[in-house]
């Protein structure tokens, strides 16, 4: 069967989704400092951080495709 337009748009949001999560996440990560209680600082920053990137970049297209 052939793929619709509505599933490779979920597939490309998945992608760009993960894409944020884990560039965001490694980049907390790698630049952590201190013990166990910056990684959680980090982490928590870090999820933080990747949730507001994806709802922006949401938004950003939303208004693209509505123009």
């Amino acid at each position: 069967p052939r793929s619709t337009r509505k599933e490779s748009s979920a597939a490309s949001d998945c992608i760009r989704d993960s894409f944020f999560i884990a560039s965001i996440a490694s980049y907390f990560g790698y630049n952590v400092r201190g013990g166990a209680l910056e990684v959680g600082r980090a982490s928590t920053k870090a999820v933080v951080m990747s949730n507001v990137a994806i709802l922006i970049c949401d938004l950003a297209l939303t208004q693209l495709m509505l123009m």
